[in-house]
């Protein structure tokens, strides 16, 4: 995805949803000339979602497997490399913490690698590198009703793996339900656009924003809109609240209304 006025989702290629589970937060990573879907996969039996993973071409996608699963929920697989080595870093809010996993083997064998955060209460969690520098952008859960809306940033000269992460002293950067949840990040030309979730009234993942980070630094942060999607391009949407692109394939969510009637 090379420009934001090439994003047409009418086209997509659809990932049935598993049996009495339904699937959301899709990363895409690409290894080997071969793209892989790290996705959410909820079940409504466990009720708790695990991480799976597809395998995807321009054709076809298949499912080849869970990658982490707990006993307790999670979600938004956020995948990132350094010092060759994949890292995911889930949402793990039930556990109340942000928790690191190591890739052992590529894409299904994962180990946990260390909690960077303890009993906080934190929702889809991105790390990155910029500038030279770590970056970790989450978004805290204290703020009642929308309690997803405070968009907190933390930067680490020591790489990643570390407990050591300092906080802006402009935390929160946002305070906002419209826009102070991560909906997934994407890289391009050394330009960096965040996603973000929308809230609307009785809406969850009302739209999502694409919006691009113009200042990122040690002392500042600052972001603009620059595109706007709603759930409009296929019949019977009610909702969309994540997308991402490795630049080859983007990949997204959404919510379908349906009717079951009663006899």
């Amino acid at each position: 995805m090379s420009n934001l006025d090439d994003i047409n989702l009418k086209g997509s290629l659809l990932l049935k949803n598993p049996k009495n589970c339904f699937l959301a937060d899709p990363f895409v990573i690409e290894e080997n000339n071969e793209n892989f879907i790290f996705v959410e996969e909820y079940s409504f039996k466990s009720k708790k979602g695990l991480i799976s993973v597809y395998k995807v071409s321009k054709e076809k996608s298949e499912r080849i497997g869970v990658a982490v699963e707990e006993d307790f929920h999670l979600s938004f697989p956020f995948i990132f490399k350094y010092e060759n080595s994949y890292f995911m870093v889930p949402e793990t809010k039930e556990k109340n913490e942000i928790r690191l996993y190591e890739c052992e083997e590529f894409p299904l064998k994962w180990k946990f690698k260390k909690t960077i955060f303890s009993s906080i209460s934190a929702t889809d969690t991105m790390i990155f590198e910029h500038n030279e520098i770590w970056w970790m952008l989450t978004t805290f859960s204290n703020c009642g009703r929308f309690n997803d809306s405070e968009l907190h940033v933390f930067y680490s000269n020591e790489g990643p793996i570390t407990k050591n992460w300092k906080g802006l002293s402009q935390n929160p950067v946002i305070i906002d339900p419209e826009f102070g949840r991560n909906g997934g990040i994407y890289f391009n030309k050394n330009k960096i656009y965040r996603v973000a979730q929308s809230f609307g009234f009785n809406t969850y993942g009302k739209k999502i924003s694409i919006r691009e980070i113009i200042k990122l630094d040690q002392n500042n942060y600052s972001e603009i809109e620059l595109k706007s999607i709603e759930p409009n391009f296929l019949k019977d949407l009610i909702g969309i609240h994540h997308l991402h692109s490795n630049n080859k394939y983007t990949v997204h969510d959404f919510c379908r209304k349906k009717f079951k009637f009663l006899n």
